[in-house]
């Protein structure tokens, strides 16, 4: 099970962090791919297979 932890309803920089979390209790978890939606569009991979646990998205000021 994994989750993106809540972030503010708006962000005053369009750079921010993002950050998330996961676990499996068998196996373990290898690594995340974190999906974004920019204005309602269709979700994209941002981050592919990655074992970090925050990153900074690069935003677009004016767009949700």
């Amino acid at each position: 099970m994994s989750h993106v932890n809540a972030l503010p309803p708006t962000e005053s920089q369009p750079k921010f962090v993002v950050s998330w979390t996961g676990s499996d209790v068998g196996s373990g978890v290898g690594g995340f791919t974190i999906y974004v939606s920019d204005d309602g569009g269709p979700f994209t991979a941002w981050m592919s297979n990655t074992t970090a646990t925050q990153a900074t998205y690069g935003g677009v000021t004016g767009h949700t």
